[in-house]
């Protein structure tokens, strides 16, 4: 018989939340269930499948052979569906695909991998590249508005035909010349 004090309890134990780095090992586990995985995706959506897709690779059975190699090609066409659906609930608004997110972002690549993460749980790398990808996108607008007053010309135009010229006409007093080739 169960009190209602152990009912609450377990309550409890259910709806805390746990940080990105153990919900991602969780899903990773082999010793989680598929709905289980599915659920612990809402931990965060936004970065879990982030964590799936950069961590996958990692993940070891006592298959290091073939089926190891088909395993990875099926966990990442399904996260590639994934990151359609994902394309499709942010630019569409169609809210009611997460369901669907969550089972080809995280729970059937990791599911399909069936092993255990041997090493630490590695954040996404994408995010540090898009991260310096967009401030590099963004000194490169700023020297477009401040060129755009000499010069006619597109941004890419300006990458192309331009910043080669300006690169080597600000280096090399420099490297010629030390600091003394700062004006």
């Amino acid at each position: 018989m169960v009190t209602s004090g152990q009912m609450s309890m377990d309550f409890q134990k259910k709806d805390i939340l746990m940080n990105i780095f153990e919900a991602a090992r969780q899903i990773l586990s082999a010793d989680t269930s598929l709905m289980s995985k599915s659920d612990l995706f809402f931990n965060d959506y936004s970065i879990l499948p982030l964590f799936v897709q950069e961590n996958y690779p990692n993940v070891r059975n006592s298959k290091i052979n073939l089926d190891h190699l088909q395993a990875i090609r099926r966990a990442s066409d399904t996260i590639a569906f994934g990151d359609i659906i994902a394309k499709q609930i942010r630019t569409g608004g169609d809210w009611s695909l997460l369901r669907e997110q969550a089972m080809f972002s995280c729970a059937l690549p990791a599911s399909f991998m069936d092993g255990y993460m041997t090493a630490q749980i590695s954040f996404p790398a994408w995010l540090g590249k898009n991260s310096n990808l967009q401030k590099r996108q963004r000194l490169l607008r700023q020297l477009a508005l401040h060129m755009h007053l000499r010069i006619a010309g597109s941004i890419q135009s300006m990458v192309l035909d331009y910043l080669p010229v300006l690169r080597e006409r600000l280096y090399r007093p420099l490297i010629e010349r030390d600091s003394a080739g700062v004006p």
